[in-house]
């Protein structure tokens, strides 16, 4: 049987899941076989499906439970209908639905969960469509909380009517710290922070709440009070008590100048992490903490460890602070043998990717691409996909992405992950920034097209490259910035060019500008003046209060050392990035 839709039969979808069980997202064809099932309205079939196949969709669990409900099965059908209720994505359709089938059974305190997850989850317009079903007491909580996530200027007097217990709801205050911190209230968000029991605050997102006001805090000059603000985070190891514990060691050492408590900070942040980028950030820092406190031995100690990691901005920072005149050696690749590209080009899995390269898929290619990479057991196969899939399926933006994530696994792919493309590019940039640029914002997809409208190899605005194109007179459409690489290149380096000249050669202040726009870069240099003037350019660098900036800046100037060398520029300094380094060409 066929859906109405002309999709495949789903007998044809379950042989092909049988079969495949292995290959990456076969939930993708459950979902689609669950769907078409549905279309076609055979009750029959669909019991018989989900006999075999536990329903995805909210819609096919809701579907599976009517049927269960016509045959009196309410033992198996409620408890299915209660857990879409309480943490399910439903729609306003799917909403109505599961109060109908459970209209006898909801009660108050059933309305009053659906409520709070809503609001945990920030959607205040879906639980708005349920206060009439709350008691008093949880309505009052609930309006107030709407109030705190849309912005209500009122919002403070409100909770002050609530009674005392109702004020300490962790979801609430949570609100109310959002609030507070959107209204730059800086002062009273610390307040609150300090209120809270740890206990309550263990999450990753009170935590990236609380690095904000933190890094307000240290911007205002309130060092002590950003110190104690992160140092108290009690978070359980991971990604970010990592990121919390370098950053009470990096305000030790740079703000209180008390480099044996920074070192205890950089020691806990090195246990938790495995990464390059983060153990080069963990070793260079540790170094600096002993070249504080005169210990030239152990600095130098630390700063080889992490001049090792040499494709990270902390490794090239650590051989500066080594003073090696050059880079050092980039690391060798694990150049693949025969036998191992052959073993690539025989994966059942690759050869559908090129199958689905070759029928302009290029988002499912990503996805094979992807698993392939996951189930690689050495560097050298590692390495081998990257060659068989630049070469075979002419997609070097996959090269490059895997050679990102092969990095995190301590492999380097610098051939292919670090392409030259000869491209038509603004004389005023530096070609090996141009290129830098390029593989941090596109991995050298010209395809690539942002959420936001972003397009091409150095993913510019149309509206932002028109502009440039009347200016130099050329011609324009949207469509050329994907498929003409070399006017893309040539109208995003235009624009970096335009962003160097306002910011006076600063390679740190124009590449912050290409990621996060001009106005924001001046707002945050009326803070912390230029990186050249008052602060180490580095930490002007992680003092950038945008995370996505940051990460941006940092990547871009690390492949900026790498593309000299590989294009074979004068050595330039490598513990420097206060102004624009003069090359040897363009």
């Amino acid at each position: 049987t066929r859906a109405a839709d002309g999709g495949a039969a789903f007998e044809d979808m379950e042989r092909f899941m049988k079969k495949n069980a292995h290959f990456p997202r076969i939930y993708v064809i459950r979902r689609n076989a669950e769907k078409a099932l549905m279309e076609q309205g055979d009750d029959a079939a669909l019991a018989k499906w989900f006999k075999k196949h536990p329903p995805v969709a909210p819609a096919a669990v809701i579907k599976q439970a009517e049927l269960l409900m016509a045959k009196k099965e309410w033992e198996r059908a409620v408890p299915m209908l209660y857990q879409l209720w309480a943490k399910g994505e439903l729609s306003d359709d799917e909403t109505q639905a599961v109060k109908e089938k459970l209209s006898l059974l909801l009660d108050e305190h059933d309305y009053a969960n659906r409520v709070e997850t809503l609001l945990d989850e920030r959607k205040p317009k879906q639980a708005q469509k349920l206060l009439p079903e709350l008691g008093d007491e949880s309505r009052r909580l609930a309006v107030v909380r709407i109030g705190l996530i849309n912005n209500d200027a009122h919002a403070m007097r409100k909770i002050k009517s609530l009674p005392e217990k109702m004020q300490k709801n962790t979801g609430l205050l949570f609100d109310e710290l959002r609030w507070l911190r959107n209204k730059s209230k800086y002062d009273d968000a610390v307040n609150l922070l300090k209120s809270v029991p740890m206990a309550v605050q263990r999450g990753d997102k009170w935590w990236n709440e609380r690095v904000t006001v933190a890094r307000q805090l240290l911007n205002d000059g309130q060092v002590r009070a950003a110190y104690d603000l992160v140092k108290t985070h009690s978070l359980p190891k991971g990604g970010s008590y990592a990121d919390a514990e370098w950053m009470a060691g990096w305000i030790a050492l740079r703000d209180l100048k008390r480099s044996a408590l920074a070192r205890k900070h950089f020691s806990n942040m090195l246990s938790a992490v495995k990464s390059p980028v983060s153990l080069a950030r963990g070793e260079y820092w540790m170094g600096r903490a002993f070249e504080a406190s005169k210990n030239k031995t152990e600095s130098r100690r630390w700063y080889r460890m992490a001049a090792r990691r040499i494709t990270t901005i902390y490794g090239q920072l650590a051989a500066g602070r080594l003073k090696k005149d050059a880079l050092p050696a980039l690391p060798l690749e694990n150049a693949p043998t025969l036998n191992e590209m052959d073993g690539i080009r025989k994966n059942e899995l690759f050869q559908m990717a090129k199958l689905l390269q070759q029928a302009g898929q290029n988002e499912l290619t990503d996805v094979f691409a992807a698993r392939l990479v996951a189930d690689a057991k050495t560097p050298e196969q590692t390495t081998a996909l990257a060659y068989a899939l630049a070469e075979d399926l002419q997609r070097p933006d996959l090269a490059v992405n895997i050679a990102r994530r092969a990095r995190a696994n301590g492999t380097y792919i610098v051939s292919l992950g670090y392409p030259v493309w000869d491209l038509k590019h603004d004389e005023r940039a530096e070609q090996a920034l141009v290129l830098s640029i390029i593989r941090q914002e596109s991995n050298f997809s010209t395809d690539a097209v942002s959420p936001a409208g972003a397009r091409g190899l150095m993913q510019i605005l149309p509206s932002t490259a028109k502009q440039i194109a009347r200016r130099k007179k050329k011609k324009f459409s949207a469509q050329m910035l994907n498929s003409n690489p070399d006017f893309n290149v040539e109208m995003g380096s235009a624009y970096f060019a335009d962003m160097l000249k306002r910011f006076d050669g600063s390679y740190i202040l124009a590449v912050a500008a290409y990621n996060a726009g001009p106005t924001n870069v001046r707002k945050w240099m009326k803070t912390m003046g230029k990186p050249d003037e008052r602060l180490d350019a580095i930490d002007w660098i992680e003092r950038i209060p945008f995370g996505e900036t940051r990460n941006y800046v940092q990547r871009v100037l690390e492949n900026l050392h790498i593309y000299r060398r590989n294009l074979n520029y004068p050595e330039t300094e490598l513990d420097s990035w206060r102004q624009a380094q003069k090359s040897g060409k363009n």
